[in-house]
């Protein structure tokens, strides 16, 4: 059903998600400090949007699109704001070898307000899912149910990638949680 809102607002997060993939792959594979910087800056483009999309997704999962339609609105406008920023050392001022990584990122100061808000419109999806829940009951209740359990697995797998750009060595593993929720939420959309 590609007319289906639902559907299509899963597409714009798996848009963001492949990007932000392709992005994370080409620049581990980077073999210069200009190609991995490029390839962090398509990693970042992608991954500015991944909460968004996600939280226009569960707007429309939760039928509220129309009574939330100037929350997405601005949060687009403040995800194209970033997008700029991106491509400039405010976002990220270059790269850095850390741990086992020749090349990891090094925040600029729109970075660390773009995780606040990322981390926020992350938060804010969840307590929305989680009311659903506790409100719904039989199939739409086992539906809200696996995308909790998803995108809890991806986005705090994803989150194991924050603590490097601070100096922390801890490394990514949690990254691979991602394609679990992926896989958690394509299985709830077709199955619920």
């Amino acid at each position: 059903a590609p007319k289906d809102p639902r559907h299509w607002t899963f597409g714009l997060f798996g848009i963001s998600t492949s990007i932000w993939s392709f992005g994370y792959f080409t620049w581990q594979i980077s073999d210069s400090e200009a190609f991995a910087l490029l390839n962090l800056r398509i990693l970042m483009a992608g991954a500015i949007f991944i909460p968004i999309t996600f939280l226009h997704h569960v707007f429309y999962l939760l039928q509220k699109e129309h009574s939330c339609s100037t929350i997405i609105k601005w949060n687009y406008v403040i995800g194209g704001i970033f997008l700029i920023t991106d491509f400039t050392p405010f976002f990220i001022q270059g790269v850095r070898p850390i741990s086992v990584f020749p090349f990891w990122g090094v925040p600029g100061i729109a970075f660390h307000l773009c995780l606040i808000w990322w981390v926020g419109l992350v938060i804010f999806a969840h307590i929305l899912l989680i009311q659903a829940y506790l409100k719904e009951k039989g199939l739409r209740q086992r539906q809200f149910l696996y995308l909790l359990i998803g995108s809890g697995i991806g986005y705090i797998g994803g989150a194991t990638n924050y603590p490097l750009w601070y100096g922390i060595e801890f490394l990514p593993y949690g990254t691979v949680g991602f394609a679990v929720y992926i896989s958690i939420v394509a299985y709830t959309l077709l199955r619920f």
